[in-house]
């Protein structure tokens, strides 16, 4: 028999600082760099934040978070666990 599983419909819930945290601790180059030098935009669930010549974006795709530079090959697919972490996701039911 089937146990049943309750199944909850999550909400990205991101800012500037939220974004910074995350791309902090998967980018380490962007450790040294100071809050001021980055600049968020958002537009429906497309997240881009700036820093000097880099660009980082955070979209959701088939359910899945994913994290990428603009300039390089470098992305990655954010674990549930680091959403949670740095309050990224909100539970709407």
């Amino acid at each position: 028999m089937l146990e049943q599983k309750e199944l909850k419909l999550l909400r990205l819930n991101v800012n500037k600082t939220k974004m910074v945290k995350l791309c902090r601790s998967y980018f380490p180059l962007l450790k040294n760099k100071k809050f001021n030098d980055f600049y968020f935009f958002k537009s429906g669930s497309f997240f881009k934040l700036e820093c000097g010549s880099y660009e980082f974006y955070l979209s959701v795709c088939i359910g899945k978070a994913r994290l990428f530079e603009r300039y390089s090959d470098v992305s990655y697919v954010v674990e549930l666990d680091d959403l949670f972490k740095f309050d990224l996701v909100k539970e709407i039911c």
